[in-house]
């Protein structure tokens, strides 16, 4: 009967190690996707760039969310969307996460092998990761054993 009283007396902390596991997870993965979606670069380019181009919006167009996909976008070129990611980790444990791209050319980077930077996609190459990434966290976490 004891270690049926200690684990209920541990619940909170096995919760929020838990938690933790769970913003690590989505953290982790979501760095990932951002990192792995390619930068223009007009010297891989068949075709010269428009003129002032600058390359990055594809990267930062990654907006994190809870329920419901998001339907942002931005024009902006800086590297923003690991930030907008850490901006609401608090909120992910009992949450449903998407990381959504609404760029029209987001489909092609993904699916149609558009960049040679990253001929595989960038989420399903991830994906393919999640697993090892929760077991990492497991492991990196003292509250669950």
């Amino acid at each position: 009967m004891a270690d049926l009283n200690d684990f209920i007396k541990n619940i909170p902390e096995y919760n929020e190690g838990i938690d933790n596991i769970a913003k690590k997870t989505v953290l982790k993965l979501s760095q990932k996707i951002v990192e792995r979606t390619p930068v223009g670069n007009p010297d891989l380019w068949d075709s010269a760039p428009p003129p002032g181009y600058v390359g990055g919006r594809a990267r930062n167009n990654w907006f994190p969310s809870f329920g419901e996909p998001s339907n942002e976008s931005t024009e902006a070129t800086a590297d923003e969307s690991v930030n907008r990611v850490l901006a609401i980790l608090n909120q992910v444990p009992g949450n449903v996460f998407y990381l959504t791209n609404n760029l029209p050319y987001i489909r092609r980077l993904e699916y149609d092998g558009w960049s040679t930077q990253a001929p595989r996609g960038m989420v399903r190459v991830t994906l393919r990761e999640a697993q090892q990434e929760i077991k990492k966290a497991a492991r990196q976490n003292p509250d669950i054993r």
